[in-house]
């Protein structure tokens, strides 16, 4: 496994090939990822980086998110994941790298997950558009 971004999804538009097909491609904000964390196998039992996406005000945020993140300077993120790595490429990184858009390769597969606006039960009318 590698390291991976968090996102948010800006929109969606399309891009045409040069046969004139058109595809449909989703934009994403990836700007801001920056490592607050790096977990060794010697310590924690286990290699990992961890990432934070976004900012969240210092009164919005919980006391233990304080005390771990940077004492309220306003650098408190938003969204905290953690990627599983092998020990060499969690020795690549330090606490407080950003990693840019260009940690993939164009063409490159990346796996995507996501998650949808929960919109409750909802009747055939809404479901359907009837």
């Amino acid at each position: 496994m590698g390291i991976g971004l968090v996102g948010k999804k800006i929109g969606m538009t399309r891009i045409f090939l040069e046969a004139g097909d058109s595809v449909p491609v989703t934009i994403l904000d990836v700007s801001g990822n920056r490592v607050t964390g790096v977990k060794n196998s010697e310590k924690h039992g286990y290699s990992a980086v961890q990432i934070g996406f976004g900012v969240r005000l210092g009164k919005r945020s919980k006391k233990s998110e304080l005390g771990e993140f940077g004492k309220g300077d306003g650098d408190v993120p938003q969204v905290v994941k953690e990627f599983r790595v092998g020990d060499a490429s969690a020795g690549g990184v330090a606490v407080g790298d950003l990693l840019p858009a260009e940690t993939f390769a164009e063409g490159q597969f990346v796996d995507v997950s996501g998650k949808s606006k929960g919109k409750g039960f909802s009747g055939v009318i809404k479901r359907h558009n009837f």
